[in-house]
């Protein structure tokens, strides 16, 4: 007896139909399930069938338990069974205490740092972080206390850069040399900065004396 008698095809159809597995189906026929798929691949919608069939088996693999925040059925895979607890991410939201804004602000800070560690040498992420940067200063522009806030921040990193890196303390000078030897260069911005200087060194000088 050949292989090609041993499968009925609309029997083999019925079966496929009634949710059984191409493997299933060969045992049923005594073949393997290799065969049964090329026997029944010419069908209109095998694939469909197929994978309403796989979609089928998955969800009565799935077991139910109780959300712990709301306490509605969900159902999930067994292999999940013992580690999910909500039923969905605003439970879990809500499940969670609150952070506080020093916590919210080192996670946003944690995740940018891993983000541009990923993507420091890609040149049109450099480009982006320019233009985010320089958005966010002209719109700091527009509050002089949040402009002194980030300002302040700056020497405050800055400080802390300094006495910690060398390399950092290094290229620190070197532009600080460059911009001195520019400045210099340039009769009007330099006569400017004194101006600017002497003006500082007087107001510092009134408070101290009590006349501001």
């Amino acid at each position: 007896m050949t292989t090609k008698s041993k499968v009925h095809i609309e029997k083999a159809i019925l079966l496929l139909c009634e949710g059984k597995s191409l493997t299933e189906i060969g045992k049923e026929f005594g073949v393997t399930r290799e065969r049964i798929r090329q026997k029944l691949s010419w069908i209109d919608g095998y694939e469909a069938i197929i994978e309403h069939n796989a979609k089928k088996r998955k969800e009565e693999c799935k077991v139910e338990i109780f959300c712990q925040y709301c306490n509605r059925k969900f159902k999930v895979e067994k292999h999940r069974a013992m580690k999910a607890k909500f039923c969905s991410r605003e439970c879990l939201n809500k499940a969670k205490p609150p952070k506080t804004p020093e916590e919210k602000r080192i996670y946003n800070r944690n995740r940018t740092r891993k983000y541009y560690q990923k993507h420091k040498n890609d040149q049109r992420f450099k480009e982006k972080i320019k233009q985010y940067n320089r958005n966010y200063l002209q719109k700091l522009k527009t509050n002089p206390e949040k402009l002194r806030r980030y300002y302040d921040k700056q020497k405050e990193y800055a400080k802390k850069r300094y006495h910690s890196d060398p390399e950092f303390r290094k290229r620190l000078s070197e532009n600080s040399k460059r911009a001195w030897r520019k400045l210099k260069a340039d009769p009007i911005r330099y006569k400017k900065y004194l101006d600017r200087k002497n003006e500082r060194k007087r107001l510092n000088y009134n408070s101290k004396k009590g006349k501001i």
